[in-house]
């Protein structure tokens, strides 16, 4: 299974981050070590991602690099989608959120989250 995939939505680079189903919190930090956005798509406010941490675990490991690649994607994202976040998970994801100033939501399913990513690059290119 691909844990990082590329696509287009409403004309911006869509980053999709599967860390779902993961046992062990260790599991995820490979992936999170190729999780910063590329320089092709380094255009300020320009790509939408959709994380996935449906039943995954988290250490302050995982935090840790989490926070790296949230502050190294920042500047690239025009808008944040979240799915699986409860529980603590849903405290810590909202803290990162602040100290990063993403323009992020947690969704309940993906077509609710393309929905809003959609309609959040709509807004930005005026054609909402």
């Amino acid at each position: 299974m691909e844990r990082i995939t590329w696509s287009t939505l409403a004309g911006h680079p869509l980053f999709r981050l599967n860390l779902s189903g993961f046992h062990r919190p260790a599991d995820a930090l490979p992936h999170l070590e190729h999780a910063r956005i590329p320089e092709q798509y380094q255009q300020p406010k320009h790509v939408l991602t959709l994380a996935d941490v449906t039943n995954s675990p988290f250490d302050a490991a995982v935090k840790e690099a989490l926070r790296e690649v949230l502050a190294h994607n920042r500047p690239y994202v025009l808008a944040a989608a979240l799915l699986g976040v409860t529980g603590l998970k849903k405290v810590m994801y909202t803290a990162l959120m602040r100290i990063t100033g993403r323009n992020s939501r947690i969704f309940e399913t993906e077509a609710e989250a393309l929905a809003w990513l959609e309609a959040e690059a709509k807004a930005a290119d005026g054609t909402a």
